[in-house]
């Protein structure tokens, strides 16, 4: 989730990652304008103080998820209406918390 948030927010050329396919893991928090919901981690760089959310928005057409389920995701990066970059949900599974819920 990390490095995708990294790049749906510095890409200039939304064309270049249109279609890649991703399967992503990650809590569900409350929706952006262009989203269903969005996918967060903490994502930590060196230690847990340091810990910083990175999101990523979901569209999803049955998108039933509580805040707070921990769910895996396998989808398609596409470009939203207003240019941003979105994943696009094929199947979204709910899963217990991980036993380490960080990315590093």
């Amino acid at each position: 989730v990390g490095d995708w948030a990294s790049t749906f927010a510095t890409a200039t050329n939304t064309a270049a990652f249109e279609g890649d396919q991703v399967t992503l893991t990650g809590v569900v928090t409350p929706a952006s304008d262009s989203a269903d919901f969005q996918l967060t981690r903490l994502v930590i760089t060196h230690c847990v103080i340091d810990a910083q959310p990175a999101s990523l928005p979901i569209i999803e057409a049955d998108a039933a998820f509580e805040t707070g389920q921990w769910v895996s995701i396998t989808g398609t990066i596409q470009a939203s209406a207003d240019g941003s970059l979105v994943v696009a949900a094929a199947e979204v599974t709910k899963i217990d918390e991980p036993g380490d819920p960080y990315e590093f």
